[in-house]
């Protein structure tokens, strides 16, 4: 599910196959409560009310997080970031797109205090 629908799907399963084949690094009974409670768990009412400047990434192709943006409203300081081609996981080949979304935040907010 982490890289399910990405753009560079075939990279992204090679680089995670020694991640893998480690296994989880939690017990399955830990991993499975976790799993429980993010699914019971709606996290979008914790935007709405965010009182700091926040940054939610996500990918483009993520079939895990919708796109929430769109239907809640959040507070000024708060930027969604969507990067093309990625999926849930924000890191091989989307890696560098994700920095620079995170550093352009970084520098909005350093702006912002001058």
């Amino acid at each position: 599910l982490m890289i399910s629908g990405a753009a560079e799907g075939r990279v992204e399963r090679q680089r995670l196959k020694g991640w893998i084949d480690k296994g989880p690094g939690v017990s399955s009974d830990n991993l499975a409560k976790s799993l429980e409670w993010l699914r019971h768990t709606d996290q979008r009412s914790l935007w709405s009310r965010i009182d700091i400047p926040a940054l939610h990434v996500r990918g483009e192709r993520d079939q895990i997080v919708s796109m929430w943006t769109d239907d809640l409203e959040t507070p000024p300081s708060t930027l969604a970031v969507s990067i093309p081609g990625m999926a849930h996981w924000p890191g091989g080949v989307s890696a560098s797109d994700c920095r620079i979304a995170i550093n352009a935040f970084l520098q909005s907010l350093a702006g912002d205090a001058l």
